[in-house]
């Protein structure tokens, strides 16, 4: 985990994907749609909302503040 966050910096494509698949545990499916378009706020808390490709559920998930500095 360490060896591949000092590869890739903050900013790629590569860190991101890494960031969202382990921040949310989404399927591959669903780490490759998902961006700043899924961002909203619930007062203080920024929330990830998304429909799952596989399934068709509705997801929606309190963001990490680390993640919530990749995606920015």
């Amino acid at each position: 985990m360490d060896a591949f966050e000092d590869f890739h910096a903050c900013g790629t494509p590569a860190r991101l994907a890494y960031a969202i698949a382990y921040y949310t545990a989404s399927r591959r499916s669903d780490v490759i749609i998902l961006g700043k378009q899924h961002l909203s706020k619930d007062g203080e808390t920024s929330r990830l909302k998304f429909r799952q490709t596989k399934t068709d559920a509705l997801v929606d998930m309190p963001v990490h503040s680390a993640l919530l500095k990749e995606i920015n």
